[in-house]
């Protein structure tokens, strides 16, 4: 990867599978500040690679495939959309994320009721795109770092060899949440 300092923790910042133009854009905004206490690799998008960045500690991907059990690995957080596979895999891995979902105009409102599940658990920081700026960002970065050992204590404590029966847990959470919406 080649970064200058290796002794920054690396933040991993992915968009969904074609990337997400509002988060690579606040990204990019908040590249110096976040740049100053981290490594940042970026999956921004097929397409969305912006060639005028020169920055030593930030790295920028259209995607990875092969190499991103490396990438997991090495990283120390996660930003990312709240889809179910990526954030269980977080889980598994102990990373501490935030997640930043799809809004309901955007989706059905299931990385809504991902995101929010997983933060009442104590597993992650919430960002709504709404309130998504340079700002909330590095905020949330900043206090996710913080508090990065209470976030991996409360991951240790998931509890994942019994699958159906979490699944079906999340079923009957999401349906009252349903229920208590209308």
């Amino acid at each position: 990867m080649g970064f200058s300092n290796i002794n920054k923790p690396t933040i991993l910042i992915m968009g969904g599978s074609l990337g997400a133009r509002k988060i690579n854009h606040v990204i990019r905004e908040s590249l110096s500040q976040l740049t100053k206490r981290f490594r940042v690799i970026h999956l921004c998008g097929k397409g969305h690679l912006d060639s005028t960045i020169s920055n030593s500690d930030y790295r920028q991907y259209e995607y990875i495939n092969e190499e991103l059990p490396d990438i997991l690995a090495m990283c120390d957080f996660v930003i990312s959309r709240a889809g179910s596979n990526s954030i269980f895999e977080f889980l598994s891995l102990k990373k501490p994320m935030i997640l930043i979902p799809l809004t309901k105009e955007q989706s059905r409102g299931d990385q809504l009721l991902n995101a929010g599940s997983f933060e009442s658990k104590g597993y992650c920081k919430v960002l709504h795109e709404e309130q998504l700026n340079p700002d909330s960002l590095i905020a949330s970065v900043y206090d996710l770092a913080e508090e990065k050992e209470l976030y991996i204590r409360n991951m240790s404590s998931f509890e994942r060899n019994d699958a159906v029966s979490l699944i079906y847990n999340l079923l009957i959470e999401t349906a009252k949440n349903e229920q208590n919406d209308e």
